[in-house]
């Protein structure tokens, strides 16, 4: 869109300057790069976050590496005594098509779109992208297009069963919350009803005969039926009708729409017959209220940012069998604000500039819990996340109190085969759909992968995963890198979604996630 009032654009400009988070999208470079696997084979200080019960095998043997006392100790982790650590992560996900409706809201010419109706020769074009606009006021879904960036930080130091680390997590949401369909001022003042200003805006003064037996292009019968009845009014001619509404499909055609959105463009060219959604032909006849400046187009960013002091401890019944805890004391923020896209457009640089003051920040305590169960060649284990439920109250934004955000318990079950010491196959699956910040878009996920030691110096691995919930991202695509330095250890790894959206003429992965660490252990 040519002005300040590119909804989607702004959106996303807003996303890059903040951090909030809610959804679990894992710690560290070595399970990244596995499929997101880690509760049954985690070897490090992150144990704390995939699962604490790993800290009982944690420094139970002789010290003598070459000669594990511990027959079912696979990842030899008798030998560690002690940790430390420090990672990143951050990665974005796009629903839906919020970028493509950025991209094709940007191309729209909105000075353009409010000359139809004026007098004077109109550039056809801007009929055709009345009908562009049509098609994305249709398909836009405020609870699927959205974009959500995240990020998490933190450091971890292990020394025998216990560990003690520091976390922050965020996310960041920007949505519709609502579409005004009515009020677009796509129409400029002007008499006439709707049909002669399009063959006007088309044609100039010359109106031409439409065509005999007219057989719709993009429009079925039915909604081109309605789109006659639509444009029907006092004193328009049938030839003015039948030239306009010919006109309107051909252009419909020529966008080179898919078929099967025929009916979310008649919905907003038609509407529905409520107030709420006249369709953008019907209230062109009433243009007196349909002024852009009265559009209530609404969008919002939220998000909770939470730091955490975890303190684990693991206990090992037997070679065999551990059990663990983590208590982390927690604090959140909830951040939200929102703006009538179109009302507010001048002060959206101010929104931005103020959201970190629109937060309520508040206290609670989490706990996670953890087994692990292993013997020759194959562990398994399962841990609960936040168990109990921590929630952080939500601000008071403009007069508005908005909800409080909970965090929902996850339950993952985990299994590796480790058939040598330098080779790890592992899997993890969510037992529990959770919600995010995005209402009405759940998370379960399922991924796995394989790592590779190569020499003890060069760890190289692979995975795939899926969020099994929805079906907007799809397959993700795993890989990673780890190099051994005797007393340091540098991992890397990325993900990247198998399905794409288009923006700016690209292709671009819906999904993408990176990560980092360095750490030590002995």
């Amino acid at each position: 869109m040519k002005s300040t009032t590119s909804l989607l654009s702004l959106s996303l400009l807003a996303c890059a300057t903040t951090c909030a988070a809610l959804e679990e999208t894992g710690v560290g470079p070595r399970a990244l790069g596995m499929g997101g696997a880690g509760v049954a084979c985690s070897d490090d200080y992150v144990a704390q976050f995939y699962n604490p019960a790993a800290f009982g095998f944690f420094g139970q043997g002789t010290g003598d590496q070459d000669k594990p006392i511990l027959g079912s100790d696979n990842q030899n982790l008798e030998r560690k005594d002690w940790g430390v650590g420090i990672d990143l992560m951050a990665g974005a996900r796009i629903g839906g098509d919020l970028i493509s409706y950025a991209d094709a809201i940007n191309d729209i010419d909105v000075d353009k779109l409010q000359d139809i109706g004026k007098n004077g020769v109109i550039d056809p074009a801007a009929v055709k992208q009345l009908i562009q606009i049509a098609d994305l006021l249709g398909s836009i879904e405020p609870t699927k297009d959205t974009l959500t960036i995240d990020a998490n930080v933190g450091m971890g130091i292990r020394i025998g069963h216990f560990g003690i680390g520091a976390r922050g997590f965020s996310q960041v949401n920007a949505r519709f919350v609502s579409i005004d369909r009515k009020n677009l001022g796509i129409f400029g003042a002007g008499d006439g009803a709707i049909a002669d200003r399009i063959n006007t805006a088309i044609n100039g003064a010359n109106i031409p005969q439409a065509q005999a037996n007219y057989t719709p292009k993009y429009f079925n019968q039915t909604q081109y039926n309605q789109l006659l009845s639509t444009l029907s009014g006092p004193g328009v001619n049938a030839n003015a009708v039948n030239l306009a509404a010919q006109t309107l499909d051909t252009k419909a055609s020529e966008t080179e729409l898919a078929s099967e959105t025929s009916a979310a463009v008649s919905n907003a060219l038609f509407g529905d017959g409520t107030a709420n959604n006249p369709g953008l032909l019907a209230q062109a006849q009433n243009v007196s209220n349909v002024a852009l400046e009265n559009n209530t187009t609404t969008v919002r960013l939220s998000g909770l940012g939470v730091g955490e002091i975890p303190i684990s401890y693991g206990y090992a019944l037997n070679e065999h069998i551990s059990f663990g805890a983590t208590i982390k004391a927690m604090v959140g923020r909830v951040y939200v604000t929102e703006w009538v896209a179109y009302q507010d457009a001048d002060d959206l640089e101010n929104e931005i500039s103020n959201l970190s003051d629109n937060y309520e920040e508040s206290y609670n305590f989490g706990v996670d819990a953890g087994v692990l169960f292993r013997m020759p060649y194959l562990q398994v284990g399962l841990n609960g996340r936040n168990l109990n439920a921590p929630s952080f109250k939500g601000p008071t934004v403009k007069g508005i109190t908005y909800a409080d955000e909970t965090i929902d318990p996850s339950l993952v079950f985990g299994v590796a085969f480790v058939p040598f010491e330098t080779l790890t196959i592992a899997a993890d699956v969510d037992l529990l759909e959770t919600s995010t910040q995005n209402d009405g878009y759940n998370m379960q996920k399922v991924g796995g992968g394989i790592e590779w030691d190569a020499f003890r110096v060069l760890a190289l691995r692979a995975g795939v995963s899926e969020n099994i919930a929805e079906s907007d991202v799809g397959l993700l695509y795993h890989a990673g890198v780890g190099l051994n330095l005797w007393a340091l250890r540098v991992d890397l790894a990325a993900m990247m979604s198998k399905q794409t959206t288009t923006y700016d003429g690209e292709e671009v992965p819906r999904e993408a996630r990176a990560s980092l660490a360095v750490a030590t252990d002995w």
